[in-house]
């Protein structure tokens, strides 16, 4: 709100351009010279996005400070330029992995486990002394469980390096350079060398590991927790990085809140021989890398600044326009107008913030009764599953059994028939045998019981013989033609 007085005092200054100063003394202690008659002032160039920056550095501030910001190897939000597919992107810079830019931010790694991006300047820093700026902010719904990191590189490794990632905190394993690595989960490998903003240096002949970083560094509370009441995505951290290649030099200053109190981390003066020696500094890029694993966080890179060394401005903060000394400077007209002018965009913004508050509410309410709604639906479906499975289950044993009994049925007649046709002939002999036998016990005892009637009828009738002989013939014919109709039967039913 503060910062739309100064326009308000601009619009109504020249809305009252015949008003006096209501304090004179004040307008002449201000040195408030207007622009002389003929001579306009050259318009401001547009700086966002790097839209159509060409040529050399330009200056940074005001006309007291010139400080030069190397526009190449530099981005400021908001990001409006777009590339043939229609996504964001920024002149010099790439970014990769699960990086996206945003209109107001660069996300190198979401709230989401097992995440690596990284954004890399395809400019390589032209001077060998600098002052780097970097807003960032590094944010998560955990309260106490979050990690990885964010890694800040100054490196010659090459960007197709970079495409296929690694470890540090995705970076190249073999990277060749330094990076300021801004760590919120403590690995127990790491020990009590673990800082919150910790250094790792590499000569690209072998693979650095992220536990094994330069005794230095230093812990803050840049880390944000994003259930806070009183959290704002508008809110960031600041880290000024100065570096002198010749010297082999490294300061790091943190203001965690952006707060404006900004205070030193560490200095470190790299060793020309050793583990932690730097590699060929001829040609060196900036990139910036975050990774994510079981556990995740929000990292955000909102601008990068690449100035000149010693640069005075960088990691200052906006002072807050003190509306009373304005005041001083206006008349009473122009103090009424902007009074008039605050109320309304108070009332707006006071209705706004109601209807926003109203909405968002109503989108709780919505989102909690469509979450009950999914979850009685999932017990539901959970019940009906459950008893699809047991029908189903039922249904395949009962299809099994009877496949099993007719699969045991085939095999026994199959081992019927094949144990008949090795012993057929046997079987037709023992059963002939059976028959011949059979026969024969019947046909005696036929007989005998026949002769021995006839042998009695005929002592007492003393008939003829013919009486006899005719009934031993007929029961002869009788017993053969049972025995020989059992046998056909026998050998239709049971033998091929």
């Amino acid at each position: 709100m503060r910062l739309l007085i100064p326009i308000l005092l601009a619009h109504a200054a020249l809305f009252f351009g015949d008003a006096a100063p209501a304090n004179p003394q004040a307008a002449k202690a201000a040195n408030q010279q207007p622009p002389k008659p003929g001579k306009p002032q050259p318009p401001r160039r547009n700086n966002n996005n790097n839209k159509g920056r060409k040529g050399p550095p330009q200056n940074r501030g005001n006309a007291n400070k010139k400080s030069i910001v190397y526009k190449k190897n530099s981005f400021e939000p908001p990001f409006e330029n777009f590339n043939s597919k229609g996504e964001r992107k920024i002149d010099g810079w790439v970014v990769g992995g699960d990086a996206s830019i945003e209109k107001n931010y660069i996300r190198v790694a979401n709230d989401r486990a097992s995440k690596k991006g990284w954004i890399y300047n395809t400019a390589p820093t032209s001077n060998k002394k600098w002052t780097l700026e970097m807003k960032f902010r590094i944010s998560g719904q955990g309260q106490r469980l979050y990690g990885d990191g964010l890694a800040l590189w100054l490196t010659s490794t090459a960007r197709s390096d970079y495409q296929r990632g690694g470890s540090l905190f995705g970076a190249p394993n073999k990277i060749n350079g330094f990076g300021i690595l801004f760590d919120t989960y403590k690995n127990a490998e790491t020990g009590n060398l673990h800082k919150d903003i910790m250094l790792l240096a590499n000569d690209g002949t072998k693979e650095a590991e992220m536990h094994k970083v330069i005794p230095t560094g230093c812990n803050s509370n840049y880390r944000m927790w994003e259930q806070r009441d009183d959290f704002s995505a508008t809110q960031f951290s600041i880290a000024v990085v100065e570096f002198d290649a010749q010297q082999r030099k490294l300061n790091v200053r943190i203001d965690e809140d952006g707060s404006g109190r900004m205070r030193d981390c560490f200095e470190y003066v790299f060793p020309t021989e050793g583990a932690d020696a730097l590699g060929d500094l001829g040609r060196m890029h900036l990139a910036i890398s975050s990774s994510t694993g079981q556990l995740a966080d929000n990292h955000d890179v909102l601008s990068v600044q690449l100035s000149e060394f010693g640069d005075k401005e960088a990691g200052q903060v906006d002072d807050e326009v003190d509306p009373d000394k304005l005041g001083l400077r206006v008349s009473p007209d122009v103090m009424r107008y902007v009074k008039a002018q605050m109320a309304l965009l108070e009332a707006k913004l006071t209705e706004m913030d109601h209807d926003v508050e109203h909405k968002l509410d109503g989108i709780g309410d919505t989102l909690t009764a469509t979450t009950d709604a999914l979850k009685k639906s999932e017990a539901e479906d959970r019940v009906r599953i459950e008893a699809l499975e047991k029908r189903i289950v039922t249904k395949i044993e009962g299809t099994l059994e009877e496949a099993m009994d007719e699969l045991v049925g085939d095999m026994v007649e199959e081992i019927m028939d094949t144990k008949l046709e090795e012993h057929g002939d046997d079987l037709k002999d023992m059963v002939m045998e059976h028959v011949e036998e059979s026969q024969t016990d019947l046909i005696k005892e036929i007989t005998g019981d026949v002769l021995n009637s006839a042998l009695m009828e005929g002592v007492a009738s003393n008939s003829g013989w013919m009486l006899p002989f005719f009934v031993l013939t007929i029961a002869m014919s009788t017993v053969t033609y049972v025995a020989w109709t059992k046998w056909r039967k026998l050998m239709k039913s049971h033998l091929p």
